[in-house]
């Protein structure tokens, strides 16, 4: 089952803060390479794609990235951070 987001972090001052902490992570990583063709992101055609920003999930994690407009689940590409400070950074 997806979780479903909560909301998107309206507050600025726990936006940024949770902003920070992700970037804190990423820095400390290498670049995530996500594939080695142009048009690897036409795949799955009729699925249209939005990025949204930074977004709380009911299960204290936060992801940013793409979503699925018709489904409103993550899908494409992004970056979460679980609440136990574990990251993903690929396709979903």
């Amino acid at each position: 089952m997806m979780n479903r987001p909560v909301s998107m972090v309206k507050d600025p001052a726990i936006r940024e803060r949770l902003k920070t902490k992700m970037q804190h992570t990423r820095d400390q990583l290498d670049d995530f390479h996500y594939g080695l063709y142009d048009d690897e992101d036409q795949v799955e055609p009729g699925v249209e794609l939005e990025k949204r920003p930074l977004t709380k999930i009911k299960d204290g994690s936060a992801y940013e990235g793409e979503w699925n407009k018709a489904t409103n689940e993550r899908h494409g590409r992004g970056y979460q951070r679980n609440a136990d400070g574990s990251i993903y950074e690929g396709y979903w």
